[in-house]
């Protein structure tokens, strides 16, 4: 295993799209870890799915669809399951809203 490089709390932004894990250092002591989380493939199920029975424009928006969510997700770095949960009403919004009430 390789070793874990250190950074500073200053440069530890340069690193956060990186694969690499860090040791966040504050003053020569190390204060904490940065540890990327793995990324999930695109999920697998949209291209197996059975378009047979499906009419060409249907399968065109739902083409669409999976390729908006798909940038939604390598924008934001959200899952599939977070994006779900942020439009899930049972779930409290965790984000301040637009118009400032709660």
């Amino acid at each position: 295993m390789s070793e874990i490089k250190r950074v500073s709390i200053e440069e530890l932004a340069e690193h956060l799209e990186g694969t690499k894990q860090v040791a966040v250092e504050k003053d020569g002591r190390i204060v904490g870890f940065y540890i990327p989380r793995e990324r999930p493939p695109a999920s697998p199920a949209f291209e197996n799915l059975d378009w047979s029975n499906v009419d060409p424009e249907s399968r065109r928006m739902a083409e669409k669809l999976h390729q908006t969510l798909q940038e939604i997700y390598a924008r934001t770095g959200m899952t599939e399951d977070e994006f779900a949960d942020l439009l899930n009403p049972k779930i409290e919004f965790p984000y301040d809203r637009l118009d400032g009430k709660k």
